[in-house]
């Protein structure tokens, strides 16, 4: 084995190793060539992916332990400019009942995230010609 990766991981795909592909995992790193997390991703075999779900589990409680840690989103607004087909926000999207937050119903948000005990809080909106460090201008 080298470095915390197990060698039933590392040889799934393929066994050669790669400077270029390399994670690094505070004092150790661990690296797998490309094909290998090509061959991780596309695997269908439940034996396998058991396999690396339990790796996955063991690597996350070394690293972070048990511990959620929550953040809050806030969509300040659901206005846009853009014409993104995939999303719901997009302006040709007659149908939706458009709303831009105000100062003080944002900072309500965030204080109810800090209430929560949320560790980060997020601003997001659709794309705005309008918005700037000083604030949503309708």
């Amino acid at each position: 084995m080298n470095g915390p990766w197990p060698e039933e991981i590392r040889t799934a795909a393929d066994s050669r190793w790669s400077a270029e592909r390399e994670m690094n995992y505070g004092k150790s790193k661990c690296i797998l060539e490309r094909e290998q997390i090509v061959a991780w991703l596309r695997e269908d075999r439940e034996e396998r992916l058991a396999l690396l779900w339990k790796w996955a589990d063991e690597i996350r409680q070394q690293r972070v332990g048990d511990e959620v840690h929550l953040r809050g989103l806030i969509e300040i607004s659901n206005h846009c400019r853009r014409q993104c087909h995939y999303c719901g926000l997009q302006s040709e999207n007659l149908e939706l009942h458009r709303y831009r937050m105000t100062e003080e119903e944002i900072m309500g948000c965030v204080s109810e995230a800090v209430d929560y005990g949320y560790g980060t809080v997020v601003m997001q909106s659709g794309r705005l010609r309008d918005l700037s460090r000083q604030g949503l201008h309708p």
